[in-house]
């Protein structure tokens, strides 16, 4: 259903009152800071049960009575807070429902449908009830949408982001989905994937209730814009259900999850990474999908306290200009290093410093235009994503403009069918949210596209090097990210850019080199004809490292 543009949504919401969730009241404060309007509260008005003292105590005694204690007296969940949002939902009108109870569903009587109804809810949100069946779902013209915090190809039931911690997957899926009659047959209207924080299960959680609050509100911008229509397909999950866990489940999880904390506070001290580049000249008739053979080209290597990664090369007549980012573990900052290559001799015929700043540098995305080698820094924590130009002469880097006022990290941009495309996650989830401007001139301004964040996904949303056009298709390298930083990259095919559209597919992933300095990680790729420059990574105990660190662990 496609919609018109700079359109205000009326909305209900499926509860139990004005109390509501942290997480719960940051998507409905979202909705109304975009201007979008509360029009009704279905409040479940079905009476509650008195408990005796005895079904009371045996909730805690009982088969899964361990993970009921540490829910209740252990887990400290900040997103689940409760607050009170009377005030802003003052308006609003109430409607009382006990639905009727039929198998495990709920089902609303014509009376209290008419009355929905009659409030034109363009959609409701579904925070309180259980399973809800029937008329209700067609009460208003976008649906009824609901949050289910976990991948439903994997994990359908709950508790949410518990199994992927119990099962040690990397990711955590997050899905925002309308409630169709079918049971966990939703249609999908927007999914997410995020690392899965394997050694916390309050952190878990709390992240993808927090990172997954604004979704309602980005599909109604979307929606607004009259560029986006929402999906029509169900889902087909046939994933295994499943329950709170036994007390035998509950206490593998926590000894699981004790190994996981030790051995990331074990890795946040003694692991500190150690990148080094790898530049490579390839045979002119290697296959044009990702490869990493060929003779090796040395380049000095980092200085004590140093690692060299985020490389990026150009060949301009007889020379190789690569920059990458120097970082210093030191002062715990980057800064942009260049080296000029002869293509020749093989030799490094210039080494300098191509830009320093106050804020920490990295990921110097080069390309070529009017015969002008163009840089575009990472410098996200200026806010900013800014154009520089080499100079040839001095590997110094020149700045051009500011292109685009947005904390960006990694930005990649190519020329596609008459504009440039920048692609972009942001620094308040860098590892997972991606973002694209466009514009008709390389300097801007730059448009946001409709769909941003495009993408939210930690295997493949942020860029890990140059796009490639091949065989009439675009391919972008991307960081797999799953499970610890810069483990691989994957290889993007764009099936759709336009100012309205995108869709990518990933279609392979390309692991590290086997040599014992390079085996660890992999997440910048870059080739210029038949150069190729490439990053990998080991790990080892730095005092610089593990000092911060430690600090950081005891404030």
């Amino acid at each position: 259903m496609m919609q018109g543009e700079n359109k205000i949504y009326r909305f209900g919401i499926l509860c139990n009152g004005y109390s509501f969730a942290a997480w719960q009241t940051l998507v409905i404060e979202e909705l109304i800071n975009q201007g979008h309007i509360p029009v009704v509260l279905i409040v479940d008005d079905t009476p509650i049960p008195q408990r005796s003292i005895l079904k009371k105590i045996s909730r805690y005694t009982g088969k899964k009575g361990l993970y009921n204690l540490f829910e209740r007296f252990v887990f400290n969940i900040p997103a689940k807070e409760s607050t009170d949002m009377e005030e802003a939902l003052r308006h609003a009108e109430v409607i009382r429902a006990v639905p009727e109870l039929k198998g495990f569903g709920q089902y609303f009587n014509e009376d209290t449908i008419k009355q929905i109804k009659e409030c034109s809810p363009d959609f409701l949100l579904r925070f309180g009830f259980n399973i809800i069946r029937g008329e209700i779902l067609d009460s208003a013209p976008l649906g009824v949408w609901s949050y289910h915090h976990d991948d439903e190809m994997k994990y359908r039931g709950g508790p949410p982001a518990f199994w992927e911690i119990a099962k040690g997957d990397p990711v955590n899926g997050v899905i925002l989905q309308k409630l169709t009659d079918r049971l966990d047959g939703g249609i999908i209207l927007k999914k997410g994937y995020f690392k899965t924080t394997l050694h916390s299960y309050s952190g878990n959680l709390n992240r993808v209730l927090v990172e997954a609050s604004k979704w309602p509100a980005e599909i109604c911008s979307q929606l607004a814009s009259g560029k986006y229509s929402l999906p029509e397909t169900a889902s087909k999950s046939d994933a295994p259900v499943f329950k709170k866990p036994g007390n035998i489940q509950m206490v593998k999880f926590l000894y699981v999850k004790l190994l996981n904390r030790i051995q990331f506070h074990y890795q946040e001290l003694m692991q500190a990474e150690r990148w080094d580049l790898m530049l490579i000249k390839q045979k002119r008739d290697i296959p044009a999908i990702p490869d990493l053979r060929g003779e090796i080209i040395p380049l000095p290597k980092p200085l004590k306290n140093h690692f060299h990664a985020d490389p990026f090369l150009v060949k301009k007549g007889n020379y190789l200009h690569i920059l990458y980012e120097d970082f210093d573990y030191k002062i715990n900052k980057g800064v942009i290093g260049y080296f000029r290559v002869d293509a020749d001799t093989q030799e490094v015929s210039a080494r300098t410093c191509a830009l320093e700043m106050e804020c920490h540098l990295a990921y110097p995305h080069m390309f070529v235009h009017d015969n002008i080698i163009y840089c575009i820094p990472e410098l996200s924590r200026s806010g900013a994503v800014e154009l520089f130009s080499l100079d040839e002469n001095t590997g110094k880097l020149n700045h051009v403009c500011q292109m685009l006022k947005f904390p960006g990290v990694d930005p990649t941009l190519f020329f596609h069918e008459g504009k440039w495309w920048l692609f972009v996650t942001h620094a308040s989830a860098s590892n997972e949210q991606l973002h694209i401007f466009y514009s008709e001139n390389l300097q801007g301004p730059y448009t946001a596209h409709p769909l941003n964040p495009v993408k939210t996904d930690i295997q493949s949303a942020r860029p890990g090097g140059r796009p490639e056009f091949i065989d009439g298709k675009w391919f972008r390298p991307a960081q797999m990210n799953s499970g610890r930083y810069g483990a691989s990259l994957v290889w993007n095919e764009i099936e759709s850019l336009t100012t309205v559209n995108f869709s990518e597919k990933t279609v392979l992933e390309l692991s590290p080199f086997e040599m014992k300095r390079y085996k660890q990680g992999l997440h910048t790729w870059c080739r210029d004809g038949e150069y190729l420059i490439v990053d990998g990574k080991s790990y080892g105990c730095n005092r610089h490292h593990f000092l911060r660190n430690l600090k950081r662990k005891f404030r």
